[in-house]
């Protein structure tokens, strides 16, 4: 079955304790983590490396680089599904404008923000001034429940 969709939720161990990488997206103001549809000809990965390079503005770190990683399926309606990885790793790119605004100048990323799992969780129970993307909540509740056994 061919991924629909692919994103990265990249957590990273820093001295303020973990912290999850999201981005702030034009127009809605939600927040969400880099990722996005994938192409015919794309893996899964190729897929999440592309959107990664087009919304942070550089490329993701390697998977060597990371303390651990993992991978997981959304099942939708009709077939579809999205591909999820996580990687927890010591370095997350800078907060602030991406030097790279969006895809090919599509201007859709508004800022690179770092979150604790404190401000995920209020994100997921919606009691935050941030929102997360609705495609990103059903994601993000599973990805919470790994940590919380670990991971």
């Amino acid at each position: 079955m061919p991924t629909n969709n692919a994103f990265i939720y990249y957590i990273a161990d820093t001295k303020y304790g973990p912290r999850v990488l999201l981005l702030k997206h034009v127009g809605s103001g939600a927040y969400g983590p880099p990722g996005g549809k994938c192409e015919r000809v794309d893996s899964d990965w190729d897929c999440v490396r592309r959107e990664y390079r087009e919304e942070v503005g550089h490329d993701l770190p390697s998977k060597s680089d990371c303390l651990r990683s993992m991978r997981f399926d959304i099942k939708h309606g009709g077939g579809s599904h999205t591909r999820i990885f996580v990687h927890r790793t010591l370095k997350l790119p800078e907060e602030g404008v991406p030097r790279q605004r969006g895809g090919a100048g599509t201007r859709e990323i508004e800022y690179i923000q770092h979150f604790s799992f404190a401000d995920i969780r209020l994100m997921v129970a919606k009691r935050s001034g941030c929102r997360l993307r609705s495609c990103a909540v059903a994601s993000m509740e599973k990805v919470m429940s790994f940590i919380d056994k670990g991971f």
